[in-house]
């Protein structure tokens, strides 16, 4: 009985995990403008979409000075805003406040946060901004291996 109640828990997460790999999904992100470089940003989202056609990621460009008034503002709202890029001077504030999540190895096929840290040049997170009192929680994207 235990063998068959773990076999059709199993295949009910599993049928859980399928439907939810096709369900559409909509990601907001902001990012500093910073011409060409904005096409980079537009054309890895580009590509992302190609590769996993049920997510739309909406790119919304701001000038470097508006960022953190632009992110804190969708942040309180509730509203248009997944993930961000922020310049490391920027960062802190948004980490001290509690507004970011810690990164999540799992995000990266991975299963714990050294696994993840290996993915970048050595030390890169903490010097671009993403470490704060003992946690990891942004990524460097100009810096990976």
């Amino acid at each position: 009985m235990k063998k068959i109640i773990f076999t059709l828990v199993a295949l009910y997460f599993v049928s859980v995990i399928s439907v939810l790999h096709g369900k559409d999904i909509e990601i907001s992100h902001i990012h500093w403008t910073q011409p060409p470089f904005d096409d980079i940003v537009m054309k890895t989202a580009k590509d992302f979409m190609a590769k996993h056609p049920n997510v739309k990621v909406k790119i919304q460009l701001y000038a470097d000075a508006d960022m953190p008034t632009k992110v804190r503002t969708a942040l309180a709202a509730g509203g248009d805003v997944d993930t961000f890029a922020m310049p490391n001077m920027q960062s802190p504030w948004f980490m001290a406040n509690d507004t970011v999540a810690e990164i999540m190895p799992s995000a990266f096929g991975k299963s714990n946060i050294n696994e993840v840290l290996k993915m970048w040049m050595p030390g890169s997170i903490k010097k671009t901004g993403g470490f704060y009192e003992g946690k990891y929680y942004g990524i460097p994207h100009e810096m990976s291996n």
